[in-house]
């Protein structure tokens, strides 16, 4: 069996993981029980909004393994500049595709919630946040490539801290938006802050020199 020494790299990759995983899903809790305490309206049209955005996400989620995948194969090879260029391919097709299915979701706003209930009410609710959501979907799959590209880097550690620190600022923003009584728009925009934080940080650490993927590494392999 493997050494303690050696399963050390996988429990402190195990470990970044779990913060990444446990801090978002704390603040998306937070969000439900939110929704919830709005009432039965609310937080109907929640869950419609919820398995719309889980289906489109599929459109795009896959480029996330395929991307870690790739840029996991040429880190280990030494070929940085080719991690790279697959990084920037997957992000160009995961952004066009998504939004592609922002698009259809916006023209489809309307009609998509009756395919989940029957009630007015809900389905009017649901059907005011769906433009919001449709047009986060370009940054949705921006940052799930992105993430892709740092796993694949065996980057766990930024990728723990950076969404410990994104997951703080949807926190805020979920109880700005509770304080505000901005209801069930107001959460799924303090949400969106998970995406964006996510984008913005991962693009943050991939512009650095001495990043995973970094001109600095990329010398220093050679």
């Amino acid at each position: 069996p493997p050494s303690a020494k050696e399963l050390a790299p996988l429990a402190k990759a195990a470990a970044a993981l779990s913060v990444r995983n446990m801090s978002t899903m704390g603040v998306i809790f937070l969000g439900t029980s939110m929704v919830s305490a709005a009432g039965a309206v609310s937080l109907a049209a929640h869950e419609v909004l919820r398995q719309l955005y889980v289906v489109s996400v599929q459109a795009f989620s896959a480029l996330d393994v395929a991307t870690q995948s790739l840029v996991a194969n040429h880190v280990g090879s030494g070929d940085a500049r080719s991690a790279r260029q697959v990084l920037a391919r997957a992000l160009v097709v995961a952004v066009a595709v998504g939004g592609g299915v922002g698009v259809a979701l916006a023209l489809a706003a309307k009609s998509l919630p009756g395919a989940f209930t029957r009630d007015p009410a809900v389905a009017a609710a649901a059907a005011a946040v769906i433009p919001l959501i449709a047009s986060f979907m370009p940054v949705d799959a921006a940052a799930a490539v992105l993430d892709g590209g740092l796993l694949g880097a065996s980057d766990t550690a930024w990728v723990a801290r950076s969404t410990l620190f994104v997951s703080g600022v949807c926190l805020a923003a979920l109880l700005g938006a509770r304080s505000a009584g901005a209801g069930l728009f107001g959460v799924w925009a303090a949400l969106k802050t998970l995406s964006t934080g996510r984008t913005v940080a991962a693009a943050l650490r991939f512009s650095q020199a001495d990043g995973p993927l970094g001109t600095e590494r990329a010398r220093l392999q050679k």
